[in-house]
């Protein structure tokens, strides 16, 4: 997704992204090519599992010949840009025969990198976490000043205040938990938290179009009568502005949620986003339960103290909301400009 808002901000300047995705089970080539953009689907060869070395669907070697290939069908690549986990400096070296520069998403500092430009959206990160793993000549984007979100955002954060909800006051709460959520934690979550329920005047809760149990998903949450369920809106712009509290995973979604200052419990849903929930939760921006489902208790606590806590959740949306304006995508698209 985030790769989508990039692409969008360089469609409106006049350039012609087109992407290069796996269809692993979950894929959302669906959905960027419902946005209008051309998509070069790879064949998935291996299963996907939590773990990031099957995350390519194929070897290094496999899947770098099927990329060039997918690229020279293409023609001319100004800039490749590349946001996954399973490849490194290796596989980047051999899109150097098809691309003229290569700009690398990254959120881990844990491997080699051969890239241009580096853009690391996250707190916490700075060049020198990169010393010995990229080139000297490598240009550095780093931390929630280049935030990959979609243009709507810098428009709406003009008008995102942090809410000052008085104590006993009725708020409104969203649950979205990003991906296609396989293992359906979303409904896992909610029903650790159900007893808590009624604080709320309105929960909204997003799903994917791609859940496993959708129907069911409807079915079971439908009881609630305030409660909204949401299959993949196009953007949570609206849902954020609308929100005092948020539940949430570690991903791209977490500065969405602070440029539109909603003060979250943020679980972790994937191992790639701990050091960054951490470093959320030692800067006093979100509340951090990095196992929901092993830490029920402690959950519905956390989510229960903020929910009656005016006074912190507006001192938590006020430190967020200043780090993060919604420009980050123009920035990045600018530095792209710039070096071509």
């Amino acid at each position: 997704m985030r790769c989508s808002h990039l692409a969008d901000e360089l469609h409106q300047r006049g350039h012609t992204p087109r992407f290069v995705s796996k269809t692993h089970a979950g894929h959302a080539v669906d959905l960027l090519k419902e946005r209008g953009f051309h998509v070069h689907d790879l064949p998935a060869r291996m299963p996907h599992s939590s773990d990031i070395s099957t995350w390519l669907g194929a070897t290094p070697d496999e899947d770098a010949r099927e990329s060039q290939e997918a690229l020279r069908a293409i023609g001319s690549v100004d800039w490749l840009i590349v946001d996954h986990y399973g490849v490194d400096a290796r596989w980047h070296r051999a899109m150097r025969s098809v691309a003229e520069r290569i700009l690398v998403v990254d959120d881990l500092a844990d491997r080699p990198l051969d890239a241009d430009v580096v853009v690391n959206q996250n707190l916490g990160f700075d060049e020198a976490d990169y010393a010995d793993l990229v080139p000297s000549t490598s240009r550095f984007l780093v931390g929630p000043r280049y935030a990959l979100l979609d243009r709507a955002y810098a428009a709406a954060r003009r008008d995102a205040r942090p809410k000052t909800a008085a104590p006993n006051e009725a708020i409104n709460l969203l649950v979205s938990l990003g991906g296609s959520d396989p293992k359906n934690l979303t409904g896992q979550l909610l029903q650790a938290i159900e007893r808590l329920f009624y604080p709320f005047d309105t929960i909204d809760v997003v799903i994917s179009r791609q859940h496993p149990e959708r129907s069911a998903f409807f079915d079971r949450w439908s009881r609630h009568e305030h409660l909204r369920v949401h299959v993949q809106p196009p953007s949570l712009v609206r849902l954020l502005a609308a929100a005092d509290l948020a539940v949430g995973a570690g991903g791209s979604s977490t500065w969405e949620r602070l440029c539109m200052a909603v003060p979250t419990v943020m679980v972790v849903s994937a191992e790639n986003q701990r050091a960054i929930a951490r470093t959320m939760a030692a800067r006093n921006l979100a509340i951090v339960v990095e196992d929901p489902l092993e830490m029920a208790d402690d959950l519905r606590a956390q989510l229960a103290a903020l929910a009656f806590d005016a006074h912190r959740r507006q001192a938590m949306a006020t430190s967020g909301v200043s780090m993060v304006d919604g420009y980050g995508t123009r920035r990045v698209a600018d530095v792209m400009e710039r070096l071509a």
